[in-house]
């Protein structure tokens, strides 16, 4: 149960920390269009995001978080860790057992 809900914080709160960016990215088409004064006027809708930075830091303690509770979990949840970073075609002990 405190495996799921770690998994939970740390994929919403790591979500979250990427919409400013996203955001951003998204307008910025249109902005670059606009004039120099019509683009520093449109720059002020950014003005109360900085403090949305404290997501960050969430993001960073619920995955911390995350490797934390799953070294404790064993040696199969180990392998689970780092097969973001095997590649495919490499067989992966915790992929046979599961068979």
């Amino acid at each position: 149960m405190a495996l799921r809900l770690v998994q939970f914080l740390a994929i919403m709160l790591t979500a979250l920390a990427l919409v400013p960016s996203g955001a951003h990215l998204a307008a910025l088409p249109n902005k670059m269009a606009m004039a120099q004064a019509a683009y520093f006027v449109a720059q002020q809708i950014y003005a109360g995001w900085a403090l949305f930075g404290t997501v960050l830091f969430g993001a960073l303690v619920a995955n911390l978080a995350h490797t934390i509770v799953l070294r404790k979990a064993g040696p199969i949840m180990r392998f689970a860790r780092l097969r973001p970073t095997v590649p495919d075609w490499l067989p992966v002990p915790c992929a046979r057992r599961r068979h």
